[in-house]
């Protein structure tokens, strides 16, 4: 069984290896694989495949899972053709547009867009949330903007970040709690006293962090500094 297994693993490294991920999980078994995103379950955990697929494995069957690095340009992938260009630059300016009217730097929002859909609209998460800021639905009618719809989704994400931030202002932890709060829910944040003990919030903290430190416009943020390190124990998974 645990044969079958492993060549599966490794049918579906093989099949991915060409394709940008997110993530490496590496199994116990010393395998490691490239994933878009994980999800933690009743005892499993259940692998996006670059692919398009989902593989589930045993919590046990995980030694850690690894966040990429980010990449050397903050900046939207811009393509070649003039039409992607075209909306490469539009994007870019909503981001600048909505990021200045919640009061956030641009970098930081980039970053949480490029963490949560790499850029991509049409992007819907195992759970439901949509859109370039991955909004759940809920959120989404809470903020009275229409998650499928490109700028608005960006407008409400702005809004729900900056709703985090306000929530712990004066706390020297602000950030990493507000994006703690952005992934897995402020409730969590709440119970915990801080980041939640869960590998995929401690990943997502580090990496939007890396991605907007990267930005060389961006000043270090002393709260960069205090990133949790990815738990081994998943505990319950985030809200979102």
């Amino acid at each position: 069984m645990q044969q079958r297994l492993a060549w599966r693993l490794l049918t579906s490294l093989l099949i991915a290896w060409t394709v940008c991920t997110a993530d490496t999980v590496v199994l116990r078994s010393g395998y490691r694989l490239s994933v878009q995103g994980h999800e933690a379950s009743n005892g499993k955990i259940r692998l996006l495949m670059p692919n398009g697929g989902w593989i589930a494995v045993l919590e046990a069957d995980v030694d850690r899972i690894e966040p990429d690095p980010p990449q050397p340009h903050a900046k939207p992938p811009v393509a070649s053709s003039n039409a992607a260009s075209d909306e490469s630059d539009a994007l870019e300016s909503a981001i600048t547009r909505f990021s200045a009217e919640a009061g956030l730097p641009p970098g930081l929002v980039r970053a949480i867009v490029w963490a949560e859909s790499d850029f991509q609209q049409g992007a819907v998460s195992p759970k439901g949330a949509i859109g370039l800021m991955q909004l759940m639905p809920e959120t989404a009618a809470e903020l009275g903007v229409n998650p499928r719809d490109s700028e608005q989704n960006l407008q409400g994400g702005t809004a729900y970040l900056r709703q985090m931030l306000d929530r712990f202002e004066g706390d020297p932890e602000q950030l990493l709690k507000a994006l703690a709060a952005y992934n897995a829910g402020p409730g969590q944040v709440a119970r915990h006293g801080g980041v939640p003990p869960f590998p995929e919030t401690a990943a997502y903290v580090r990496r939007v962090l890396r991605r907007y430190l990267a930005d060389g416009k961006n000043p270090p943020h002393r709260s960069a500094e205090q990133a949790p390190p990815a738990d081994r124990d998943p505990g319950t998974p985030p809200e979102d």
